[in-house]
């Protein structure tokens, strides 16, 4: 449905939910939503919760390009057939002249693009947005999100990260029947074992004098 409007209504329920994301994923979220309203192309979104965010908001942005379209038509057209008074051929009674003082009722075109539109499809997208941290056994590795890595830095500062998913990827793989999800918990209790296992040899280390 290609159109070209010069503007479109954006609602408090787009704004508070796209300010959430990370400042990449607004422009894209932003710019898709742009090119969908004002040219009712849909652009390429390469973010899972960009494209979460759109899919929710796209019923309400297709609804009002929708009535913008109508309005340029001159609004919906009505079903009912309009009923004329046939005129009275009867030469031997007097014509019955057609009634001037009937008023028909015309639609005028609806040309306010400020369209009345229910802002109830305010979709909970919060849903959507959170990815979870797992592990894929197509892709033989972990997908873990950047904030649960960044927390799990913080926390233990002198394990190498990488390298503990790498095991962990490993002991997964080759325990594929016990089908864990190698999530967040996964993760955590692998690396407070690891992490209790370094502060023990600092413990055992001798210092040399």
């Amino acid at each position: 449905m290609k159109i070209q409007r010069d503007s479109f209504i954006f609602y408090r329920s787009f704004y508070e939910s796209i300010s959430l994301l990370p400042d990449k994923d607004k422009l894209e979220i932003l710019e898709a939503i742009l090119e969908y309203s004002l040219n009712g192309q849909e652009k390429e979104i390469n973010s899972d919760i960009a494209k979460a965010l759109f899919i929710a908001f796209k019923p309400q942005i297709k609804a009002n390009n929708q009535k913008y379209l109508n309005g340029l038509k001159g609004g919906r057209k009505s079903d009912k057939k309009e009923t004329k008074s046939k005129p009275n051929t009867n030469q031997n009674e007097t014509k019955k002249e057609p009634n001037q003082n009937q008023t028909k009722t015309k639609t005028k075109p609806n040309v306010n693009d400020n369209v009345n539109v229910n802002d109830n499809v305010n979709v909970n997208v919060n849903s959507k947005k959170k990815k979870e941290t797992f592990f894929d056994y197509e892709k033989r590795a972990f997908i873990i999100t950047d904030e649960d890595k960044n927390l799990l830095i913080k926390k233990y500062p002198e394990l190498n990260i990488d390298s503990e998913l790498e095991d962990m990827a490993i002991w997964l793989i080759d325990n594929k029947k016990k089908r864990r999800k190698g999530n967040l918990s996964f993760i955590n209790n692998w690396l407070k074992k690891s992490n209790e296992k370094v502060q023990a040899t600092k413990v055992n280390e001798v210092p040399w004098y």
